[in-house]
């Protein structure tokens, strides 16, 4: 099972006694009192903690795992970690199908922003009517109201990605950088993104935050757009222009 989190990766098939040996996958970070499922109290949040924080990057690999298994009889899945499932193991492997398995639907631009002042809120505002005047729905979303496994959900399903980022003490304020660092761990479907927001004295963020989405090798359709303090109507029509764009680079796919 190559490059399911390593590349070496291996199940094992102990065929007589229908059990496999799956390496990392379909385990967690649980020790109770038994190392058998069915004498233990549930621990399935504990199991999506573990895909979600060490498997869910390798989402597609995850499934090629679950079809080579399906032809097999297996009655016992001993992970490296975490008990051994032998209670209906099989419905452990349908939930990590379910975790894997990506959404249908339109196209979708997922926008995360931070807003102490409300000014990049306006901002905001405008990206999103420039988007949909061209034809795409914006998922948008303050990041405090987010937690990190739904920060992570949305950037999976979006078509394109979209930062909205005030400069605070010439920085990125750490919450967005946690939300740009989530990057490197989920399984993405673009490598569409772009950068605006407000400012109230040299306005360094959007930059440092194109410097990261490059260093990702995300594409960058438009520089980002900055504004001091309230934004006037010149930076929200620039707003209403970015959205457009990356709204028309999206339905080029």
């Amino acid at each position: 099972m190559p490059f399911l989190h390593w590349p070496d990766t291996m199940f094992a098939l102990l065929e007589e006694d229908e059990v496999v040996f799956t390496c990392d996958a379909f385990g967690s970070h649980y020790c109770g009192s038994s190392i058998f499922n069915d004498e233990l109290p549930d621990f399935s949040a504990d199991m999506q903690f573990y895909f979600d924080t060490i498997m869910r990057p390798f989402k597609d690999k995850a499934l090629t795992a679950i079809d080579k298994m399906k032809n097999e009889k297996i009655a016992v899945i001993c992970p490296s970690h975490g008990p051994v499932l032998r209670s209906d193991p099989w419905k452990t492997v349908g939930l990590y199908e379910s975790w894997c398995r990506p959404e249908a639907g339109d196209k979708k631009i997922v926008l995360f922003y931070i807003s102490p002042h409300g000014n990049t809120q306006k901002m905001a505002a405008s990206v999103v009517r420039g988007a949909a005047a061209a034809g795409v729905q914006v998922d948008c979303r303050h990041i405090n109201e987010l937690t990190a496994a739904e920060i992570r959900d949305l950037m999976e399903v979006g078509d394109a990605l979209i930062f909205g980022i005030p400069t605070i003490n010439r920085d990125v304020p750490k919450p967005m950088w946690d939300v740009l660092a989530y990057l490197s761990t989920v399984r993405l479907k673009t490598n569409i993104a772009a950068v605006f927001g407000s400012y109230g004295w040299s306005g360094e963020a959007c930059r440092l935050a194109e410097e990261r989405l490059k260093g990702l090798n995300f594409k960058l359709p438009v520089s980002f757009v900055r504004a001091p303090f309230t934004p006037r109507a010149e930076a929200l029509e620039q707003c209403e222009a970015l959205g457009r764009a990356i709204a028309e680079e999206v339905l080029k796919k």
